[in-house]
């Protein structure tokens, strides 16, 4: 007689927390998979960390190897859903809001995924992440700033679809550099909200609309210094990539500025 695949539940978390990570945006960050495999091995503390390594390698094999990735996620949904305690199922999707926010922004296809999960496992995911706030017709009051800080999220984010802390702190401290009037608190809403717009999925049209209100709503100086903020944000993690130095040479020929930081660097927004 067989014996039972001890396993086997493990796999199938493996393989849901890999569509999750991979899936929402077809890109899985070194962030994402350590957290992964960190969860894992705390969903089994019996196991030697290589052993969960392996099944991580071997769930990615799969996933990317299936012609229809989703469907074994379904079936683990199911699966885990009898196999684990209520308790477990909580544990399980907390793990899985690390594991959306390890590269720094939770996508609204992450949000989605997730709720499609909490709901199946009757759980509220309220409880785990609040709800969105911003809804798609609230943008009509956004400043220059709130479109300024969108851009540093382009860059920051969208190059290598990570947002380190480093990145984070960094754009906190231009935008107030660009605004010293306004209280740290009103800096942080003015970032969240970019940041909530941004995980809806950013375009074309509204990276253009972004980069017309900065080059329409601030004079040469202040453009220059906005262009800075973004070389520093786009150094902040300890590279420049190539998609990063594009974006800034497209904004330096949109704004009409230099690529490199002038003696303006730190002018106020008006």
């Amino acid at each position: 007689m067989a014996e039972p695949d001890t396993l086997g539940p493990l796999r199938q978390l493996a393989y849901l927390y890999l569509v999750l990570a991979h899936g929402s945006d077809d890109y899985l960050t070194s962030a994402e998979l350590d957290v992964i495999v960190e969860r894992l091995g705390a969903r089994r503390p019996d196991l030697d960390p290589a052993e969960v390594q392996d099944i991580v390698t071997e769930a990615l094999a799969a996933y990317l190897d299936a012609e229809e990735p989703h469907r074994p996620a379904l079936e683990a949904v199911i699966a885990l859903r009898d196999h684990l305690t209520p308790a477990q199922r909580r544990a399980v999707l907390e793990d899985l809001v690390q594991i959306a926010r390890a590269d720094g922004l939770v996508l609204d296809d992450e949000r989605a995924l997730l709720l499609r999960l909490a709901s199946h496992w009757d759980i509220n995911l309220d409880e785990y992440m609040p709800p969105r706030l911003l809804t798609e017709g609230s943008r009509g009051d956004w400043g220059v700033l709130h479109h300024l800080a969108y851009l540093y999220l382009v860059l920051a984010y969208g190059t290598d679809h990570t947002l380190s802390p480093d990145e984070i702190r960094v754009m906190l401290a231009r935008l107030r550099a660009r605004q010293p009037r306004l209280a740290e608190e009103e800096v942080r809403a003015i970032l969240s909200t970019a940041m909530e717009q941004y995980a809806r999925g950013p375009t074309e049209e509204r990276i253009l609309a972004a980069v017309t209100a900065v080059r329409d709503g601030l004079p040469e100086a202040q453009r220059q210094a906005a262009l800075d903020d973004l070389v520093q944000i786009a150094n902040a993690d300890g590279v420049f990539l190539d998609d990063e130095e594009d974006l800034i040479n497209y904004l330096t020929e949109a704004w009409g500025v230099s690529a490199f930081a002038g003696p303006g660097s730190d002018e106020e927004t008006g």
